[in-house]
């Protein structure tokens, strides 16, 4: 029988996850980074998917919104509750039926970004707002590791591990359609072919979300030891990087301190007396805090709400990394000019 529209997408969704998840199975950190990237494209299939069933949503608060427009203009009192969705979501629904009219910049935005799709899943209720957050930071990760070969080895896997948690959920939420779409019954021996799954094995959104998590609970303490621990290796090593800029230069009176603020200064630096008066985003001070809160596991937090804690300290010292990074490239050139010209070059 021709395959319709649902059945094709749960074979087109779950190949991606089933396929995601024998590669975090396979043990590899590069399989890991795989998996990651896979689990993403899945991730955005089902936010589209979330997005086409709540149409008519959109469609109704559109109309709605239109008629409150010129009651207003009639002078007469608006006639529904309807409002228009921001992004990030901040509604919190009251069970009530209350259409949401989505502007044409808002449209032109589900269709062009992933934040805004996954602001939608929130607002009506598939996501938590941790799990909607953890998604997003997991969705910076893997462009990172897609289309600039920029990923971290050895806290990939606890990566992966959070995005197939947070997955599940979203698919434990899908909306499987009208009734009608189950008759006639459905044939699913060519789809559990396809996904490689065992005769009269389950292929549904929840069977896909028992397959992801089978085997994985994740804990506050492991997101810290894991993730956190490799950003307290990145701090020390962020110190070690400035102290060798200190030593490679050797500029009499310019402390460790200064130079750690002229890393975080644009050019042109300042020079003299003004060193004593930088004001860089991150201190020695803001290090020795992070150093300390990356390894501390909060007994209060969920996994997810640690995975926020440490991601925003991750995006400052990403942040800093690179300007380090910027002026080691300067350090390194202005070493080689020294011996060039001491070489008479």
């Amino acid at each position: 029988m021709p395959v319709d529209s649902n059945q094709q997408f749960l074979i087109r969704v779950g190949v991606s996850l089933l396929s995601a998840r024998r590669f975090f199975d396979n043990g590899h950190p590069e399989h890991a980074r795989l998996a990651l990237i896979v689990l993403d494209g899945a991730a955005e299939l089902l936010l589209r998917r979330l997005l086409a069933e709540n149409e008519m949503s959109f469609r109704l608060g559109q109309i709605m919104f239109r008629q409150n427009e010129e009651a207003v203009t009639l002078g007469i009192e608006r006639p529904h509750e309807v409002h228009v969705m921001t992004f990030p979501s901040d509604a919190i629904g009251d069970g009530r039926f209350s259409p949401v009219y989505l502007s044409g910049t808002q449209r032109r935005r589900l269709d062009s970004y992933f934040g805004p799709t996954v602001d939608v899943a929130v607002f009506f209720g598939s996501l938590g707002r941790d799990e909607g957050r953890a998604l997003k930071h997991l969705h910076e990760y893997r462009n990172g590791a897609h289309h600039r070969n920029v990923v971290n080895l050895p806290t990939v896997r606890v990566l992966v591990q959070l995005q197939m948690t947070v997955i599940a959920s979203l698919l434990r939420s899908m909306p499987t359609g009208p009734i009608h779409r189950l008759y006639p019954p459905i044939d699913w021996s060519e789809a559990r072919e396809v996904l490689g799954l065992p005769e009269n094995s389950p292929v549904s959104y929840l069977a896909f979300a028992d397959a992801l998590q089978e085997g994985i609970e994740q804990t506050a303490a492991e997101i810290t030891s894991s993730f956190g621990g490799n950003l307290a290796e990145r701090i020390t090593q962020v110190t070690r990087r400035v102290e060798q800029i200190q030593s490679d230069m050797a500029t009499p009176g310019v402390t460790f301190e200064m130079w750690f603020g002229l890393v975080q200064t644009p050019e042109p630096w300042p020079v003299g007396e003004a060193l004593r008066f930088l004001d860089p985003p991150v201190t020695t001070g803001t290090l020795a805090s992070w150093a300390q809160e990356v390894v501390t596991a909060e007994p209060s937090e969920s996994a997810l709400q640690t995975f926020a804690r440490l991601v925003a300290i991750d995006e400052q010292l990403v942040g800093l990394e690179d300007s380090i990074e910027k002026v080691e490239r300067q350090v390194d050139a202005t070493v080689q000019l020294m011996i060039d010209e001491m070489r008479g070059k």
